[in-house]
């Protein structure tokens, strides 16, 4: 006998609705199948039912959406065994700290209007190479490409307490990753670090952590992004005396690892 899962699914068109509310369905269970599936079963059952997704393959980023309250990718997330049998269905519903579109579709133009503020594109030195190419090794770019495994699916801004009272002056986790990751470029010669500062308040940040937990990227926001570009700012400003020593010290453990990689034969 095959199985169905129940599924609650926020529903909201601003046009219509004065505030979102859920609504329940039932669609067949599959093993390994996905939240999105799960949507896509619903969308034949009610083709009127808004959800944002491209790749399906985790990649994109924008099937981003709450599930039980947490932020996830919705092509990602599995639907377990154990949901066909929950007493209460899993509420799936857009992510909160945007404006919602329609239903799960939230709005992201918050996001790309404060982009701009932060100079998004690479300013290059002058190429070395002869043959007009940038030379660079490796170990160099690591870190840059670190922040450039983002895709955009904005779950860190789901769970920043900070956007939830600040949007308008906060740059949010993203942008900061946007900006680190030009910052970060050995060949990139644009200083936005007073920008972070003035137009992205990046001290309102309080470090919890929130955002790194939640990455489907892995990637370590706080630690490998916002801090570093916080002391930059301070640092900048000529408040900050341990910083350059600590960053001394980075460097001096960089170069370590990458000898030691060197070593064993993985660089």
């Amino acid at each position: 006998m095959s199985q169905t899962v129940r599924i609650k699914v926020s529903r909201y068109d601003p046009d219509q609705d004065d505030e979102p509310y859920f609504e329940e369905y039932e669609v067949p269970w599959e093993p390994h199948m996905k939240v999105l599936d799960a949507l896509k079963q619903v969308q034949k059952q009610d083709p009127t039912l808004a959800v944002r997704w491209n790749c399906g393959e985790g990649v994109c980023g924008s099937d981003a959406m709450r599930v039980d309250g947490k932020p996830v990718l919705a092509c990602k997330t599995e639907i377990p065994e154990a949901w066909c049998d929950r007493d209460t269905p899993p509420r799936i519903e857009a992510l909160q700290v945007f404006p919602t579109i329609k239903d799960l579709v939230a709005d992201y133009e918050e996001v790309w209007e404060k982009e701009k503020k932060f100079k998004p594109h690479f300013e290059g030195a002058e190429p070395k190479g002869e043959d007009g190419f940038y030379e660079m090794k490796e170990r160099e770019v690591e870190q840059a490409q670190q922040m450039r495994k983002c895709i955009n699916c904005m779950a860190c801004y789901d769970v920043c307490h900070v956007l939830r009272q600040q949007m308008k002056q906060y740059a949010g986790p993203r942008n900061i990753v946007k900006v680190a990751s030009f910052e970060y470029h050995p060949k990139d010669i644009e200083n936005r670090t007073e920008l972070l500062d003035t137009e992205g308040n990046i001290d309102l940040c309080n470090v919890t952590r929130c955002c790194s937990n939640v990455c489907p990227q892995g990637i370590n926001i706080t630690t490998d992004a916002i801090i570093p570009q916080k002391e930059h700012a301070v640092s900048e400003a000529g408040w900050d005396i341990i910083t350059p020593i600590m960053r001394k010290q980075l460097q001096v453990q960089e170069w370590l690892i990458y000898n030691l990689k060197k070593l064993v034969g993985r660089v």
